[in-house]
């Protein structure tokens, strides 16, 4: 029979071993990057307080940048859709294999909940969000409904900002640390159901290689993975 690369089947001790320690691994990578976002967006907080304002390019720097790791992150933690990888995903597996693991404590699990409802939420942009932004409008006293569309279709006016309130940028701030807190104790999490898995405290080494990253290794992986995916 075929093998079937498109899911990565944890059956034995060892796969979860090696599963696990994949996602330790990613996980590990994307939260350090993720703390030096933050204290660039806390550092210009700290410059721009007094000024009160921030320029709209880099505001929207600071949103992508963080975005795509806590984004990231949440797949890593709570996705559950078919074939994909996640910590979610091989505890719900582990409890059907009986492997020894210690049951997850209520603000672990409630931390998985949440990831999983809110990278539900951001991978797609949901429909919801046009019925927000009628109610948020309203709410707020704004020139915008349904029927002023109808009335005016054209032109479609595009806003961009040019400067932003601090403000925004320290409710990123906050939102981020509330987020990279939950990360650091599903990865605490996951880092001692592994030293359980291989029968001692793990350990985990960051190297800071000076070394050139070239693209010939990596750049192989996903391509690698899409083929997988589409065959």
């Amino acid at each position: 029979m075929k093998e079937n690369f498109k899911e990565y089947k944890l059956e034995t001790r060892d796969d979860f071993i090696i599963y696990l320690r994949y996602l330790i691994q990613l996980g590990q990578r994307q939260l350090y990057y993720f703390k030096l976002y933050l204290k660039e967006m806390e550092l210009d907080i700290e410059r721009l307080r007094n000024n009160g304002i921030i320029d709209g390019l880099t505001y929207e720097k600071h949103r992508t940048s963080i975005a795509f790791l806590t984004i990231y992150l949440f797949n890593l933690i709570g996705d559950e859709s078919k074939g994909a990888l996640s910590y979610r995903k091989f505890r719900k597996l582990a409890e059907k294999k009986e492997i020894g693991l210690i049951p997850l404590n209520d603000k672990i699990k409630n931390i998985l909940v949440e990831a999983n409802n809110a990278r539900n939420w951001s991978c797609h942009i949901p429909e919801s969000y046009l019925h927000a932004e009628f109610e948020a409008a309203k709410k707020h006293n704004k020139n915008f409904s349904k029927e002023g569309v109808i009335r005016i279709p054209s032109p479609i006016i595009v806003t961009i900002h040019k400067t932003h309130s601090i403000e925004w940028l320290m409710h990123l701030v906050n939102d981020s640390k509330n987020n990279r807190d939950n990360f650091v104790n599903v990865l605490l999490q996951m880092k001692k159901d592994f030293s359980i898995l291989i029968g001692y405290r793990m350990e985990v080494l960051t190297e800071y290689s000076t070394d050139l990253n070239t693209l010939d290794y990596h750049v192989d992986i996903p391509g690698f993975s899409i083929q997988m995916q589409n065959k």
